[in-house]
């Protein structure tokens, strides 16, 4: 582990969900589009000009799907395999528009940035996955840990923490 963080943690936890906070609007027409793998490339390669060179890795595997929900729409960003704590397996955007018929994102309800990380079981010391999200304000929520390694599962957790949260 370097004195730095590291590209991917920089990447996943800092510039991504500032760049989708600051303009989702844009951000996540970006994401649903044909520039998608691009925009994460370049916004990779600009958090690594800004870190000391053994900070640094090589975006092996980062690649962006993305999916239309019926009244929203659903990013993944699978990120390269996390080698440290807390770095990302994927990230999980998703984005609720207030009216659904049709939907558009001009008038959004909602949107959350959601990371698949990597931990650890303080207990057995053995490799976990954690469900932690970012909030608009800076705020880091960990919502515990996650059994589901497919995007069906990692997709039915996240809908289950906004259901949650809207019951209260």
């Amino acid at each position: 582990m370097t004195g730095s963080p590291s590209q991917h943690y920089v990447f996943a936890h800092r510039a991504l969900p500032s760049v989708i906070f600051r303009d989702k609007v844009w951000a996540l027409s970006v994401l649903n589009g044909r520039d998608a793998d691009r925009f994460v490339h370049d916004l990779w390669e600009q958090v690594g000009e800004s870190l000391p060179a053994e900070a640094r890795s090589e975006p092996a595997g980062l690649a962006v799907r993305a999916a239309g929900t019926g009244n929203g729409l659903i990013v993944f960003v699978e990120m390269p395999p996390p080698q440290e704590l807390t770095e990302a397996h994927t990230i999980v955007i998703a984005a609720k528009c207030a009216e659904a018929d049709p939907p558009t994102l001009d008038d959004l309800e909602y949107v959350r940035y959601f990371a698949v990380e990597r931990g650890v079981d303080l207990t057995t010391d053995e490799p976990i996955r954690v469900l932690g999200e970012w909030r608009e304000s800076g705020v880091h929520a960990n919502h515990g840990p996650l059994t589901a390694h497919d995007e069906t599962g990692i997709v039915q957790a996240v809908a289950n923490v906004i259901r949650g949260e809207q019951g209260n």
